[in-house]
């Protein structure tokens, strides 16, 4: 029987309890290098281990803006976002010789309710 999700996160959940010790995201430099990789139950448990605290300070339902390079901690503080409810912002790092930095231009644009910032 398959189960019928209604966002991400549910899937997300899912797949951690039944195939926890499976790959959900794999960061690789080429097609024979693997950098890193995170488990759907790793994934699952760093993307909940901050989502109360996002929810107590009032952030479900605002916008974080995210800046991150391509790899795992992006993936992670996006997930981060979605079990909070926290609506996520996603930039690239902007390149040195912009004159105005996308970043910059994104946060003027979309008007952040709340600066979230999310170590990893």
């Amino acid at each position: 029987m398959l189960r019928q999700f209604y966002n991400i996160v549910g899937v997300l959940r899912e797949r951690a309890l039944y195939q926890n010790d499976q790959r959900a995201y794999s960061f690789i430099k080429n097609a024979d290098t693997e950098l890193a990789s995170l488990t759907y139950e790793e994934l699952e448990r760093l993307s909940r281990a901050i989502a109360a605290k996002l929810q107590s300070i009032g952030a479900s339902r605002q916008r974080a803006f995210l800046v991150y390079p391509s790899g795992l901690k992006f993936i992670t503080a996006f997930f981060k976002c979605l079990y909070a409810g926290v609506v996520a912002v996603l930039a690239y790092p902007s390149r040195r010789n912009q004159k105005m930095s996308r970043p910059e231009a994104i946060v003027a644009d979309v008007q952040l309710q709340v600066l979230v910032k999310i170590e990893i």
